[in-house]
């Protein structure tokens, strides 16, 4: 027996195990007496051959889109039913005719299905080799590239975060961009990097550029700009 045990020590009653876990540290659930009740009963069921589109949940209380976004829905996906003591989370764009289509689920699909993965999808390992001028010069546009497609992820990402999720489809496209964007810069990079030519140079001219057009503060015009003067050169 152990030096350091005492007689008079209690011993723990097992027999309380579960009475502890119930009631010594059980946290209680709030009371939605006044919340309203949830939309039971709407169910979506999944199309042969290609399960559950986001459209297909617009159903429901969550197919009721809002002309402008209810107060006190914080995080909250549409149709939730949401506890009163919501905290105003300060969304700037609020209104429907801002930002919705009606095909906005439909494109948030074809998002999706239009991933590719810059890793295996390109065959690295049959880049022909370059002569070193025109591999320097390959390695300068991708170079170049990658600024523009970093602009053209951090427009779209920086609206995410000011629109009410009550409108959860803008965001969930917009989120879709923001990825593709992600993976173009990826792709350059990795081609720069490929063949021993490197990253190249970056003008200073370029970077003020792009800065003006990451400042725009409407999506339209920012949107517009970005893939005119920042892709499209």
């Amino acid at each position: 027996m152990s030096e350091n045990y005492k007689s008079e020590d209690p011993v723990p009653d097992e027999s309380r195990s579960d009475e502890l876990k119930s009631a010594d540290f059980a946290i209680p659930l709030p009371d939605t007496t006044d919340w309203g009740e949830p939309d039971r009963g709407v169910r979506v069921k999944p199309a042969d051959g290609r399960g559950i589109l986001m459209r297909d949940c617009q159903i429901g209380r969550a197919g009721e889109v809002p002309e402008v976004a209810f107060d006190g829905h914080g995080l909250a996906q549409r149709g939730s039913v949401v506890d009163p003591g919501t905290p105003d989370f300060g969304f700037a764009i609020r209104e429907k005719k801002l930002v919705w289509a009606d095909n906005i689920a439909d494109l948030y699909e074809q998002g999706k299905a239009g991933q590719w993965d810059a890793t295996t999808d390109i065959p690295w390992d049959e880049l022909p080799v370059l002569p070193d001028d025109l591999e320097q010069a390959v390695c300068q546009v991708m170079t170049f590239l990658i600024q523009n497609e970093y602009l053209a992820m951090y427009l779209p990402a920086k609206f995410m975060n000011r629109i009410d999720p009550q409108f959860s489809e803008v965001v969930l496209f917009l989120a879709t961009q923001v990825m593709d964007e992600a993976r173009h810069a990826e792709v350059f990079t990795k081609r720069a990097l490929a063949n021993g030519g490197g990253l190249q140079y970056v003008s200073a001219a370029t970077e003020w550029s792009l800065r003006s057009l990451l400042a725009q503060d409407d999506y339209s015009n920012g949107s517009f700009l970005m893939h005119v003067l920042g892709e499209g050169t």
